[in-house]
C-alpha cells in the first residue's frame, strides 16, 4: 500500500506543469514517503511479525530510494523554473 501511495502521489505531482508546482504539492509526497519509511523501519525491527523475505525487503528499500530520487528530480525542476 505504501508503494502504491508513493507512486500515485509522484505521478500526480509530475502531472502538474512545472511552472505551477508549489512547495505544498511536495509535502503530500513527503508524507507518503514518511509512512513508507516508518513501515520499513517496523519491518526491520519486528521481522517476525511479517512474512516478507529478505529479497522483498531489499526491493522495498530500493523502491524507497527510487521514490526519493524521483522526488528530488521533480523538485529540482520546480526550483529551476523559479
Amino acid at each position: 500500500m505504501c508503494i502504491n501511495g508513493c507512486s500515485n502521489a509522484l505521478r500526480v505531482y509530475e502531472g502538474i506543469p512545472i511552472k505551477d508546482r508549489i512547495r505544498e504539492d511536495k509535502e503530500g509526497i513527503e508524507r507518503q514517503l514518511g509512512v513508507f519509511e516508518i513501515a520499513l523501519e517496523r519491518i526491520a525491527k519486528l521481522p517476525n511479525l511479517f512474512t516478507f523475505t529478505q529479497e522483498d525487503v531489499e526491493r522495498m528499500n530500493e523502491k524507497f530510494a527510487e521514490f526519493e530520487k524521483q522526488l528530488e528530480l521533480l523538485d529540482l525542476q520546480r526550483i529551476s523554473w523559479d
